[in-house]
């Protein structure tokens, strides 16, 4: 399944950048949110190691939706990350069924990069 930003109607006469500029003030305007998650995923599980931001720049959204989607800014899904270490599998699995069972309507995706050097990337 591709993963794509919800295309707005106020992005059909915009530029590219003017909607990356769109999408990168969401971001701002989501990170305090995705702090309170990642602190409630971090004491559910005990961790210590986790990483919130930063926000992707609105001209380097730009480069890489010309670079890998063809031009297509919405397919930039990235301007808001975080990075959590765990230290087993089990913990792993507990945090993928955190964000699976409360907070999947804001996730967009889960990436496990230790296991991505087998393993092309997916769009979006």
């Amino acid at each position: 399944k591709r993963i794509m930003q919800k295309p707005k109607k106020e992005y059909m006469n915009q530029s590219p950048l003017r909607i990356c500029h769109s999408l990168a003030r969401e971001a701002v305007a989501a990170l305090p949110k995705l702090q309170v998650i990642c602190a409630d995923i971090g004491g559910r599980l005990g961790m210590q190691t986790i990483a919130v931001g930063p926000i992707k720049k609105p001209t380097a959204a730009l480069l890489k939706s010309e670079r890998k989607y063809d031009g297509n800014p919405l397919l930039v899904t990235d301007y808001c990350r975080v990075s959590l270490f765990v230290a087993d599998i089990a913990t792993l699995l507990a945090l993928i069924e955190i964000v699976l069972s409360k907070y999947s309507s804001v996730v967009r995706r889960i990436k496990l990069s230790n296991l991505k050097s087998s393993h092309s990337s997916l769009i979006g």
